[in-house]
């Protein structure tokens, strides 16, 4: 295990402020779970999961979120643990980069290989987790749109969820799955729709 030195770690919670900076909010929601955030990035530095599930009790996640442009389909696995749909994400590694850690969710959950590299955030949420009462504890998500031209095969990590599926943007509303979701692909259909 790499050990982190507090100036590496200090960096890398800057870069997350930064990150976060640049990211415009879609609904008085998100800009509300920004400020939390950008106020949390700003009080510590301590933002990355270190003891499963919940030490400390808030820190990072983020999702990559594999959307097909022009058919308006996004790929969402059914979460074991919280027994919801959701995209493919994860815990951010300390210090690792988030469009990094995106990546690496979205290859090990689902086997698709994509480069966020140079991609922007798209969304940022705040989000309670749902499951075992004694491993709730609070998400800050960063989420990355994984734009791609067609689907891809999924290679399933069935520790993680038990099917994944590629839903029509407008059929997620009717999932289970987290508030975060249907919001995400609101604020990303405009591009969807532009062809950007």
């Amino acid at each position: 295990m790499h050990s982190h030195s507090t100036e590496d770690i200090e960096e890398a919670v800057a870069h997350l402020r930064d990150t976060l900076r640049i990211i415009t909010p879609w609904d008085q929601q998100e800009r509300e779970d920004a400020i939390n955030v950008l106020a949390w990035l700003n009080s510590t530095n301590d933002v990355y999961r270190r003891v499963s599930p919940n030490i400390p009790s808030r820190h990072l996640v983020v999702y990559a979120v594999p959307v097909i442009r022009h058919i308006r389909h996004v790929l969402l696995i059914s979460h074991r643990k919280s027994g919801i749909w959701l995209p493919p994400g994860g815990h951010v590694d300390i210090c690792e980069p988030p469009y990094r850690a995106a990546e690496r969710e979205l290859h090990e959950e689902c086997g698709i290989s994509v480069s966020l590299a140079g991609e922007a955030a798209a969304f940022c949420g705040l989000a309670q987790t749902l499951g075992d009462i004694a491993a709730c504890h609070e998400d800050a998500s960063l989420w990355y749109p994984a734009f791609i031209d067609h689907p891809s095969e999924v290679v399933l990590d069935e520790t993680e969820a038990s099917s994944a599926e590629w839903f029509r943007f407008e059929r997620v509303q009717g999932l289970q799955t987290i508030n975060q979701v249907p919001r995400f692909l609101e604020k990303i259909s405009s591009l969807v729709t532009k062809g950007e």
